[in-house]
């Protein structure tokens, strides 16, 4: 039976295991992974996962049919890197979104009052009063 990643628990996987994994995209641009192994710090492992054949690894474990950290290490970093595209994709989408004002709207009848009311006090001459030093009022 071909398993797929949503069949396969990542709840062991730790944050070391996730950071061992790079995501590589092939000639064909389809993506795998390549984990760095724990015990060989100069040894990588190829996980890919294809319809016909599910997960492989080239590690020893999955050589002889066992589930390696190597597989669920990768399906864990894809999960994580999923989560964190949907949670930028939000943030774009929200920041993206039209501003809506908080300003209160005024009807058609306080805004002609309004306008009338400024058209009145334009109309009006200006006060040619000057203050004085000791803060009374002068004609001039």
């Amino acid at each position: 039976m071909i398993l797929t990643a949503s069949q396969i628990s990542t709840s062991s996987v730790t944050d070391a295991q996730i950071g061992a994994c790079h995501k590589v995209f092939g000639p064909d641009n389809k993506p795998f992974y390549m984990v760095e192994s724990a015990s060989d710090l100069d040894r990588e492992y190829k996980v890919t996962w294809t319809r016909e054949r599910g997960f492989q690894c080239q590690c020893k474990a999955a050589e002889y049919g066992n589930l390696c950290w190597h597989i669920r290490a990768s399906i864990a970093a894809a999960r994580e890197e999923r989560e964190a595209v949907a949670e930028l994709n939000r943030l774009i989408a929200e920041q993206a979104a039209p501003v809506t004002s908080s300003a209160p709207t005024i009807d058609t009848a306080t805004r002609a009052r309004i306008e009338a009311a400024n058209e009145r006090a334009a109309s009006k001459p200006v006060s040619r009063a000057k203050a004085r030093q000791d803060g009374h009022f002068a004609s001039i």
